[in-house]
């Protein structure tokens, strides 16, 4: 599955060959994909199976076999691009995510519009392994699941995750009049979250962190995880539209003195424009002044795109998301 907001629908398009194995997401109903992306996933849907002759397998763009010896998942039609050097390709839906019982044992609002919601989900905490990772969660088995990053750091003892939900769709204004003691469907963590192995110290001692909004959430995570430990220097740029809208507020003076961050609130409503505003302006910070600085993004995709544009720029190629 993939840990993107704006996907609503997709199948996943299976490649074989005696070489190589791809599996690959086909999104068609994405308001970030372009017209040429739209048309040629929409190609790739209308694939239907047909009975194959000789004559409509040379003249057909597409032709779709059923072949028992191929097909691996019984029921899959086998699809043989032409012409050149082609493999096998299966195309489905991607497989079921399997959906778990929690109890919801803490629902405070954390800030405007947004609630810090409190699940034990007992062994599943143990799948959570690296901050950045999300689930799925619901609060039937019939309604649509969110995909909601984890904000607490990983602990495989404690059975719980913390998740912060905006109040903002269906599924998550349900989850968010949860109570105490009510249960709430959960996936087990998803995603690959930020991969800070790839980013060791002693070759990036400084560490530029962005998120927006509920972005916060796994940001928050890294941070107390202990992860970015022994750096020459971490800042947080961390922008809402309002300081009302800014959640863990409290938390952002341990964030300094445990963990030696350096937090710079951007408020959009005001004269701070976006986090990349912010970082464009900010005199304070010469990505090339001594050792490597490597960044961690999360947020909305208009602040990812123009940030790394911006980073690179300044020499920052060492840029992590976590999707």
């Amino acid at each position: 599955k993939i840990a993107n907001p704006f996907i609503q629908n997709y199948h996943w398009l299976h490649i074989e060959s005696d070489r190589m194995v791809l599996a690959l997401p086909l999104v068609f109903s994405c308001v970030h994909t372009s017209q040429s992306c739209r048309h040629g996933v929409q190609a790739f849907r209308s694939l239907r199976p047909f009975a194959a002759t000789p004559a409509s397998l040379a003249n057909s763009k597409f032709s779709s076999v059923l072949n028992p010896r191929n097909v691996r998942t019984p029921g899959i039609p086998v699809l043989r691009l032409r012409p050149g050097r082609s493999g096998l390709v299966r195309a489905a839906w991607g497989a079921d995510v399997e959906f778990h019982p929690a109890k919801v044992t803490s629902n405070k609002e954390e800030a405007l519009k947004q609630h810090r919601l409190v699940i034990e989900v007992g062994k599943l905490a143990a799948e959570y392994s690296t901050p950045g990772q999300f689930v799925q969660a619901k609060r039937r088995a019939e309604d649509k699941a969110g995909f909601f990053a984890i904000a607490s750091p990983p602990d495989l003892d404690s059975g719980r995750l913390e998740l912060l939900l905006k109040a903002s769709g269906a599924t998550a204004e349900d989850l968010c009049a949860l109570k105490p003691g009510e249960e709430v469907l959960v996936s087990k963590p998803m995603g690959k979250g930020f991969r800070i192995d790839t980013i060791p110290v002693e070759q990036y001692p400084s560490i530029l962190l962005f998120a927006t909004g509920s972005g916060i959430s796994p940001i928050k995570a890294l941070i107390e995880s202990g992860a970015l430990a022994g750096r020459r220097s971490v800042r947080l740029y961390y922008g809402t539209r309002t300081p009302e809208h800014m959640a863990f507020a409290q938390s952002i003076e341990a964030w300094s003195s445990e963990h030696g961050v350096t937090v710079l609130p951007v408020f959009s409503s005001s004269s701070d424009g976006y986090v990349q505003d912010a970082f464009a302006r900010d005199e304070n910070v010469d990505p090339n002044s001594s050792g490597g600085t490597a960044a961690v993004l999360c947020g909305q995709k208009e602040m990812t795109v123009e940030l790394t544009a911006l980073l690179k720029e300044r020499g920052v190629d060492a840029i992590l998301l976590n999707f």
